[in-house]
């Protein structure tokens, strides 16, 4: 009987043991991509290509009021072309929520805002809801899909 007790105790701990590790596990991956996800955003805002180009798949395929983009030479001029459009422009990702499907694949939300100033003067004030899907290849997260819907803030 004592030896059914021990044995019963080994078993929940070492179950929990394992759960808590692959919990932990996950909230470190969760956090990993939410900083993809706003190096994303700091990316856009400083203009950076570089960066974008370290953290987008080549294959990526872009969607956005209508419009795609497919693959990463598509997705560069959009950026280029947007960036020419505004004297100055601030894209702030806000509020991000990161789901996590296995190890190698995770789907995040973004509910954040735009503000910007075209090169014809107009003023932009729009909130930003963004989906990206991540996908971990070679041991690092890509962004290998986004979704971007835009509308203006009602005062």
């Amino acid at each position: 009987m004592r030896i059914r007790n021990a044995l019963l105790v080994f078993m929940v701990a070492t179950g929990l043991a394992i759960a808590g590790n692959v919990l932990l596990a996950q909230q470190t991956e969760s956090a990993a991509i939410e900083q993809i996800a706003r190096q994303v955003g700091d990316a856009y805002n400083k203009k950076d290509l570089a960066t974008f180009e370290k953290i987008c798949d080549p294959n990526i395929l872009t969607m956005e009021q209508g419009g795609e983009t497919v693959g990463w030479a598509e997705f560069r001029e959009a950026c280029l072309k947007e960036w020419e459009s505004a004297t100055d422009f601030f894209w702030d990702l806000g509020k991000i929520a990161v789901h996590p499907v296995g190890k190698d694949f995770a789907w995040v939300t973004s509910e954040g805002s735009f503000k910007g100033k075209m090169k014809d003067g107009t003023q932009v004030h729009q909130s930003a809801l963004t989906t990206f899907i991540f996908e971990k290849k070679g041991g690092a997260w890509k962004v290998v899909h986004t979704h971007h819907s835009f509308a203006p803030i009602q005062k």
